[in-house]
């Protein structure tokens, strides 16, 4: 590096290692993301006789989840858990979401509790509740 001063080579030195430094980094693998609170994605639809929740949730236990139902308003919770890591294994990416989760959903007619069934299949809790009464709006 001919005609530069010795502050400008010092600069450049600094700037040499640091940038070896992170190209080195990109190389380690990760710390997992600490936990946090995150919300799954749902849709809800409904007819004459019933209101479904679909609700995604890849990973999380059955045993880890609650769900319940106060007057028209469902409420899923739970907790998704990383898996430990394994010996010789870690982790150079993690993106999925771990920690607590729940959602609230109300709905504008009566639901009976007593007809609610929920089936978690393939990551995605499908909760059915029959709606009260034929039809029945809330507050009829």
């Amino acid at each position: 590096m001919r005609g530069m001063t010795p502050e400008a080579l010092q600069a450049w030195e600094r700037l040499r290692r640091r940038l070896y430094r992170l190209l080195e980094a990109e190389d380690q693998p990760s710390s997992p993301p600490r936990e946090a609170q995150w919300s799954p994605a749902a849709e809800i639809r409904a007819n004459e006789e019933e209101v479904v929740l679909a609700l995604e949730v890849p990973g999380v236990q059955r045993e880890e989840m609650d769900v319940s139902l106060v007057g028209s308003t469902l409420t899923v919770s739970g907790r998704r858990s990383r898996r430990e890591e394994e010996d010789g294994w870690r982790f150079y990416q993690a993106e999925r979401p771990v920690g607590r989760f729940s959602r609230s959903f109300t709905v504008p007619w009566a639901l009976d509790p007593e007809q609610a069934t929920a089936q978690l299949e393939d990551g995605v809790l499908t909760v059915r509740v029959r709606r009260a009464g034929r039809g029945g709006e809330a507050g009829t």
